[in-house]
């Protein structure tokens, strides 16, 4: 099938990948991934991309996520959500939600994130959750994440209900944690919905009941907050087949100084892939159109 790229709304109770596997099914794709794991209890935006769309996951992952979370302060469990067993119990009733609004303020920026033991992050080959499970706790070393908004919705004590913007590799359950921690009565967190991710909102999302060739969207959708690099037909033909071309021949859209990648068109405007741009010259960095079916015609300036 050609490359597409589908919004999922996924539920709870299955993992990433099973999800993945059920959209492939749908559309008969023999290569399919998503852009970011969400846990089996989390519910709500999983890019999935399908056929050649899927060299495209890394460009797509790499963008803001959005969630919303409901934390319950005063009980921590070891898997910092609330499928875990209850590891400790304090008292909340000097929490306020003035007390909540400041300790959530103090998480927005950079700050340092200590991966939790159930995670699909692998270490000697093998994912975390498995060694959890097995009752083995290994060193984890801190990973900087970046929290672009963190606002603080409702409070009802002992839950918390709050929204978040962040970069590729937050864990949500951990802010929960040290955020109870930081109020001093520990925390957990008790659901979550992913709001964005890729560029893709939870109100444009499908359920697998809804889905048909109507939700696939085109591969560039994901990419647009690249600029656009135009190529001219003898340009076209060099970078399609490997070459570097200098950025003189090419017809560039909007762009600053610092951009480096760039939404490859053809003469006719057909989305080729990502180009990279280094020293003047511009190369094709990922491919996604079938170099085999286009004609000379395709490429005529």
């Amino acid at each position: 099938m050609r490359a597409a790229i589908v919004n999922l709304n996924k539920p709870s109770g299955i993992t990433s990948q099973q999800a993945v596997s059920r959209v492939k099914r749908v559309f008969g794709a023999k290569k399919a991934g998503h852009c970011g794991t969400l846990d089996p209890d989390a519910t709500g935006v999983l890019v999935v991309c399908l056929g050649k769309a899927t060299r495209l996951a890394d460009y797509i992952q790499a963008r803001p996520k959005g969630y919303r979370a409901v934390m319950k302060l005063g009980e921590t469990t070891d898997t910092q959500d609330a499928s875990g067993i209850v590891l400790e119990r304090r008292d909340t009733g000097g929490v306020t939600g003035a007390m909540v609004c400041k300790a959530a303020a103090s998480f927005v920026g950079e700050i340092e994130q200590v991966p939790p033991m159930y995670s699909a992050l692998k270490m000697g080959g093998k994912p975390l959750h498995l060694l959890a499970r097995k009752g083995i706790v290994v060193e984890r070393a801190p990973r900087r994440v970046t929290i672009y908004d963190l606002r603080i919705e409702a409070v009802d004590i002992p839950f918390v209900t709050f929204t978040v913007e962040c970069s590729k590799g937050t864990y949500i359950r951990t802010i929960c944690e040290d955020m109870g921690r930081a109020l001093g009565v520990g925390g957990h967190m008790v659901s979550l919905e992913r709001t964005m991710a890729g560029g893709f909102g939870v109100a444009g999302a499908r359920g697998f009941d809804e889905l048909d060739e109507s939700c696939l969207i085109e591969p560039e959708m994901a990419l647009s907050f690249l600029p656009v690099c135009g190529l001219s037909g003898d340009s076209a033909r060099r970078i399609l087949h490997g070459n570097q071309v200098p950025a003189d021949d090419c017809a560039f859209g909007l762009k600053n100084e610092t951009d480096e990648l760039f939404r490859l068109h053809g003469p006719d405007g057909s989305f080729y892939g990502i180009g990279r741009l280094e020293d003047g010259l511009m190369a094709v960095e990922c491919l996604i159109c079938d170099v085999s079916v286009l004609t000379n015609q395709d490429c005529v300036g």
